[in-house]
């Protein structure tokens, strides 16, 4: 273990070599400039300096990607991201003219779960629907209400497809496509959609709830950019 990393894990107390400790070592490396934007963290090199599991830092990691401050890509690794610093309200309180973005708020239960049972529980014809389903996501309101269906039904509970579809037709009666001219909220989170569908795949439930949280909570972000509904701009 580094010097770095042992003063590190050692200010953390007696659970060092937990994922937490490491997720938060890693974050004041973040935070601090130490990691930059772009810089790869592998898990190999990870356990060895913190002396711990490769499963345990893979946990570290996915925590960092549910924080938004990095990104693992199929064959590139997991790759530090640029730090967004939020407000500390990003949407305006419910109201009439946000209910969209009250919506995304409810669904963020719903969809991260079904994105963990969907990685347990998908099959053969599951895992063929959602490739589908992610080729068609970008550039139409339908293309990103499947997507989210096809994970929902690959979670194989009847309650959490039913309750999806009725908060899309809702978001779909808001906001019609045809009206004003309004870009779904899959515009610009391709890698997200591949990223879900791969962890689905791999069975890794973890990584498919924090990839769909992230997913949605872009979405949410792109929708209260526009909180005013097109009939009332």
């Amino acid at each position: 273990m580094t010097g770095g990393a042992s003063g590190e894990l050692a200010m953390l107390g007696a659970d060092k070599r937990r994922p937490q400790a490491i997720y938060q070592a890693l974050t004041g490396r973040i935070a601090d400039g130490r990691l930059r934007a772009g810089c790869r963290l592998t898990e190999r090199h990870l356990a060895e300096e913190f002396n711990a599991s490769r499963t345990v830092v893979r946990e570290a990691l996915v925590k960092l990607q549910a924080r938004g401050l990095a990104y693992t890509r199929q064959g590139a690794g997991t790759v530090v991201l640029e730090p967004v610093e939020y407000p500390e309200r990003c949407c305006p309180e419910p109201s009439d003219t946000s209910i969209t973005g009250s919506w995304l708020e409810v669904r963020l239960g719903l969809e991260t779960e079904a994105a963990a049972l969907a990685a347990r529980r998908r099959t053969a014809a599951d895992l063929q629907r959602l490739d589908a389903a992610a080729r068609r996501r970008p550039g139409s309101w339908g293309g990103n209400h499947h997507f989210h269906l096809a994970v929902a039904q690959a979670a194989h509970n009847r309650l959490y497809l039913n309750l999806l579809r009725s908060t899309l037709a809702a978001h779909e009666a808001e906001w019609p496509e045809e009206s004003g001219g309004r870009k779904p909220p899959s515009t610009g989170h391709g890698d997200l959609y591949i990223a879900i569908v791969q962890a689905i795949r791999a069975g890794d439930s973890v990584a498919a709830s924090a990839c769909m949280r992230l997913l949605l909570n872009a979405q949410r972000s792109t929708l209260c950019e526009e909180d005013q509904p097109p009939s009332a701009q």
